[in-house]
């Protein structure tokens, strides 16, 4: 359905809740309970709150004019299958190993996975760049924030870096999919620099970072090469018919 760009909120919910329940429940039944409900209980108010802002700062006409239908796959059931290969084998990964960073690891492959652009190496490489640069305003909004500790100084600060990587998403193109992955890592980055941690949380905190960045790059990497090759592989069948 994703990538066929058919009911693209349902199968996004659907697909978050069997990736990320499961990690949950492997600790904690009560906690995985308590999640499904998080999870419909934050989609409805995001929907909500989409409303509200455009109610607020309505878009333009010419905006509007400019407002493009959900992104398709040119081959989905390719992109379907290499897609799901990647999620399931970090699923997978993280039932047998269990790590405290499986769902915010999870919820970044499903963001990047979700990109229609990612077949190619240098959309590929456009993707990590994305990822290594909401990191690293992550890290720098954290840093300020630590030495500012306000909730208004928290809300300013998240506000100009969801602006500035929003403005790019709203402007479409080719580059939009490499903002939308840098803003999803810089607010899942920013959540782990402000969560409270046990000692050493410097360590600790850069130890988690490192590893949604390396997820991060696997996704990429293995959604390329299995988007490629079965491409390449109804390609031939189709030629051959």
């Amino acid at each position: 359905m994703l990538a066929r760009g058919q009911a693209v909120p349902l199968a996004n919910i659907l697909l978050i809740t069997v990736s990320v329940v499961p990690l949950v429940a492997v600790s904690s039944v009560d906690v995985a309970y308590g999640l499904v409900f998080t999870l419909i209980a934050g989609s409805v108010l995001a929907v909500l709150l989409v409303f509200l802002a455009y109610a607020v700062f309505p878009a333009r006409g010419d905006a509007t004019g400019q407002a493009k239908a959900p992104a398709v796959e040119n081959c989905p059931v390719s992109a379907a299958l290499a897609n799901t290969a990647v999620l399931m084998s970090l699923v997978i990964l993280f039932v047998t190993t269990p790590s405290p960073v499986s769902v915010i690891v999870i919820l970044t492959a499903i963001t990047i996975l979700r990109q229609p652009a990612l077949v190619g190496g240098g959309t590929a490489y456009g993707l990590v760049m994305g990822n290594v640069a909401g990191g690293l305003a992550a890290t720098t909004a954290c840093l300020v924030v630590v030495l500012f500790p306000s909730p208004a100084f928290l809300l300013l600060v998240t506000l100009f870096f969801g602006l500035m990587f929003g403005a790019k998403i709203a402007e479409g193109g080719e580059s939009s999919p490499v903002y939308v992955v840098g803003l999803v890592t810089f607010l899942i980055v920013l959540g782990l620099g402000l969560a409270p941690l046990p000692t050493d949380s410097g360590s600790i905190f850069i130890s988690r970072v490192f590893s949604v960045i390396i997820a991060a790059v696997y996704t990429i990497g293995m959604a390329s090469v299995l988007r490629s090759m079965l491409r390449a592989r109804v390609g031939s069948a189709s030629s051959a018919m």
